[in-house]
């Protein structure tokens, strides 16, 4: 498993996402990538962070690929967070009963706000947004919903690291998760607050370094729909945040962007993306990028 965390509040929701991936075809092999595993979904009564950690392929099926496709939609329909929980329950129910049981552990991670409530909906096949988890992995997703009244932090996917063959121990203790808390109810820097959350992401990636990348995409979403996202370290030129606004994706309009400037023959990588509020069914999404060749140290800096 790879790594979520999600620290929630009434004024403010961070999420983190690592980009350490698994296939479980054959042999599990795993292995660092720019693949979505976070996106931005904007509707005008709510908007929300979406992120998954477990299976990313396994035979034909890409859980990147599949994600965006169960978002997009072009019906013109309004769809809510119960909504679109329930189609990645139903049909990512399909495909992992195809996954051989000892791969079988997925995870997908939805907060808002909903008319300026947080809320958190986990849809897994083993974890719970609240109360104690299920010792083994069913055969479908399950959703489970919690309304924090005071800051939370959840983490989803890798949730213990093993310290010998008999002792485990948790990859976030209690009081990093405090930490995390505390830093939410200082609204003065968001760009400290999602570094706080990607170092605490990268403090697990440090003890479970076979489950964790070092890497990671951390956001932050504000009442208002609006928010940001950064990533920290080095990745290659192809990932793309996805923004999906009343069921369109307009992470394509980045390469369009690109080449219409001329330069779509350079090696870019993004550096972090801004967008905004949706009061009237309409939004935008302003992506940083970074060529290559002018690229110098970890990206943490």
């Amino acid at each position: 498993m790879t790594l979520n965390i999600t620290v929630v509040s009434s004024w403010l929701i961070g999420q983190t996402s690592d980009f350490k991936l698994f296939r479980s075809n054959g042999n599990r092999r795993d292995y660092d990538d720019s693949s979505q595993k976070q996106v931005v979904i904007k509707y005008p009564s709510w908007a929300g962070l979406l992120c998954y950690t477990g299976v990313a392929e396994h035979d034909s099926h890409k859980t990147a690929e599949w994600l965006i496709e169960m978002l997009t939609h072009d019906d013109g329909r309004h769809r809510t967070p119960n909504g679109i929980t329930k189609i990645l329950a139903k049909e990512g129910s399909s495909w992992l009963r195809s996954v051989p049981r000892k791969y079988r552990y997925h995870t997908f991670t939805l907060t808002y706000f909903q008319k300026g409530v947080p809320h958190l909906q986990v849809i897994s096949n083993f974890q719970r947004a609240a109360g104690r988890n299920i010792d083994e992995p069913l055969d479908r997703f399950i959703v489970s919903h919690f309304r924090p009244r005071e800051p939370r932090c959840i983490v989803t996917g890798t949730e213990v690291y093993r310290v010998s063959p008999s002792v485990t121990k948790p990859i976030m203790t209690a009081e990093e998760r405090a930490q995390l808390e505390r830093a939410i109810t200082d609204t003065s820097d968001l760009q400290r607050f999602r570094r706080r959350m990607a170092e605490a992401s990268r403090g697990c990636a440090s003890r479970a370094p076979r489950y964790i990348s070092q890497n990671c995409v951390s956001s932050h979403l504000l009442p208002d729909g609006s928010g940001e996202m950064q990533l920290f370290g080095n990745m290659n030129e192809k990932y793309l945040p996805s923004l999906i606004v009343a069921g369109h994706d307009l992470s394509p309009s980045v390469p369009l962007a690109l080449e219409q400037s001329g330069s779509q023959d350079l090696p870019h990588r993004l550096v972090g993306a801004t967008w905004t509020a949706d009061r009237t069914g309409m939004a935008a999404m302003v992506y940083a990028v970074r060529e290559l060749r002018r690229q110098t140290g970890t990206g943490w800096e």
